[in-house]
């Protein structure tokens, strides 16, 4: 069955992988570009790759929720439909004291970070809900630059983010939309993408409210030396 499949910033390597991904699989993709994330290559990236005919490259300001409603209605007249939709959550982090923080930095992170990806998870879980079928994966990979755990902006962020999956998962058990997580710290986002995309096939079809979990495989011999 041809499925259409929406994926989240697709500018970002994990959203740019995860395209490959199920493009490759004959899918139908609806991308959004986020051209306001930091960690965005999207004048870099080529689609000309891609077949026209089955990708539509839609462009998104984080910060407008009136944007993501001209989103779905353009991505939705494309294709008709949505089967599955894939929300990323892809930012890097820097070390820096609270205090020290100025008034933009933190308005841009709660805009990018947390409004953004309310909008966008809001619109999207309405959809599903009215067509009782589908699912969301709500995938966090968010970084810490130079080891930078502490990080108050990111580890609020990143907060925010696993409490609104772990409500969504309450609130929403028993519906017939399939909701599931991922969430991995990596920066091998090929690695990351390709368990994505092998759980969503195999496990997540039949289950609903699951956490997945990826951490990068340490070589062996570096786990004898450490033990």
């Amino acid at each position: 069955m041809e499925r259409v499949i929406l994926i989240s910033d697709i500018n970002t390597e994990l959203g740019l992988n995860l395209l490959k991904q199920y493009y490759a699989n004959g899918d139908k993709i609806i991308g959004i570009s986020t051209n306001d994330n930091d960690n965005s290559d999207h004048n870099k990236i080529d689609f000309k790759e891609f077949r026209p005919e089955s990708l539509e490259i839609i462009p998104w300001n984080r910060i407008s929720p009136v944007g993501i409603k001209n989103v779905l209605l353009k991505g939705i007249t494309r294709f008709r439909e949505i089967h599955e939709a894939l929300i990323l959550q892809t930012i890097s982090f820097k070390y820096k004291q609270f205090d020290a923080l100025s008034i933009l930095e933190i308005e841009k992170s709660i805009d990018k970070g947390i409004k953004g990806s309310c909008f966008l998870i809001k619109e999207l879980l309405s959809y599903l809900l009215q067509q009782q079928r589908g699912s969301l994966s709500l995938v966090s990979n968010i970084h810490y630059q130079d080891n930078a755990l502490g990080s108050p902006l990111g580890e609020m962020v990143e907060a925010s983010f696993n409490a609104l999956v772990k409500s969504l998962f309450r609130n929403t058990r028993g519906s017939a939309v399939i909701i599931n997580s991922f969430e991995s710290s990596t920066i091998h986002s090929d690695k990351f993408s390709e368990f994505i995309y092998k759980t969503n096939n195999e496990k997540t079809n039949r289950a609903s409210g699951k956490k997945f979990s990826y951490h990068d495989k340490k070589p062996f011999l570096a786990g004898i030396r450490n033990a």
